[in-house]
């Protein structure tokens, strides 16, 4: 069963809307997020939307009410609290307050905070979760970044054999700087992800027009400038398993991140 999520960015929506459209229905992608509490219009209920509580700020008011209201079937919390920075006790309050409540009146599933994979991140995972005791998410949110395949599945199984909680991989990339090695790490992992039952979905970073920031690999991009899908977008649309030895050059100028 396919477990792919597309991460369709705010600039899409502004720039690029009608690309949504050419998102195949039936083939690799589930269901669509944008960080966002609301939903883009492009979508037209073509997939199932996944909003966010990314900040505090999403927990009250307009945000809150379109979440609230959306009857979305899945709900993500925090992105990166530990880099807002969100206190532990002041996510703790949100969940109570707000989450919970979601799940119990809307019969929402609850995808927990997403850390950065690093000590920082990973310890704040561990006081939320030691201090919501029984309160648990329905899946653990979880980010990878890393360049090589058997150092992300460590990661990965850590978190299950931690928490034996099913994972929502919210944000998953290769950051090396080469689009050969790059599909071999992604054709790795989804197919490895695929067949493990304890991940329920995942996430590769990102579709916008440009890339986020430095960090993420410019390799790694699904989408050109002017909104065109790459390559490896087209895999994660259509191909299961994705041939990491089928390496074609996208067009636009980020060709030159395939050398």
């Amino acid at each position: 069963m396919p477990k792919r999520i597309l991460l369709w960015d705010w600039t899409c929506t502004k720039q690029c809307p009608g690309q949504l459209q050419q998102v195949p229905q039936g083939k690799q992608i589930i269901a669509v997020a944008n960080w966002n509490a609301w939903t883009p219009a492009e979508l037209k209920d073509r997939f199932p939307f996944i909003p966010q509580v990314r900040t505090p700020a999403q927990a009250s008011g307009d945000e809150w009410s379109w979440i609230w209201n959306s009857n979305a079937r899945t709900v993500m919390f925090l992105n990166e609290p530990e880099r807002q920075p969100v206190s532990v006790e002041g996510a703790v309050r949100i969940w109570r307050s707000q989450m919970l409540p979601l799940r119990q009146q809307r019969h929402a599933k609850l995808i927990g905070p997403s850390p950065a994979n690093d000590p920082t991140g990973n310890g704040w995972l561990e006081r939320f979760m030691q201090q919501i005791g029984s309160d648990k998410p329905d899946f653990l949110g979880v980010h990878v970044y890393d360049t090589n395949v058997d150092n992300a599945k460590r990661y990965l199984e850590s978190l299950w054999n931690k928490y034996h909680i099913p994972l929502v991989v919210t944000e998953i990339a290769c950051i090396d700087r080469n689009y050969a090695n790059v599909l071999r790490w992604t054709a790795a992992m989804t197919q490895w992800m695929d067949g493990t039952d304890w991940i329920h979905g995942y996430a590769f970073f990102g579709c916008m027009p440009h890339p986020a920031d430095d960090f993420v690999s410019p390799a790694a991009q699904l989408m050109n400038s002017d909104g065109s899908f790459r390559d490896l977008m087209y895999k994660l649309m259509f191909d299961d398993p994705i041939n990491s030895s089928d390496v074609e050059v996208a067009k636009g100028e980020g060709s030159m991140a395939y050398h």
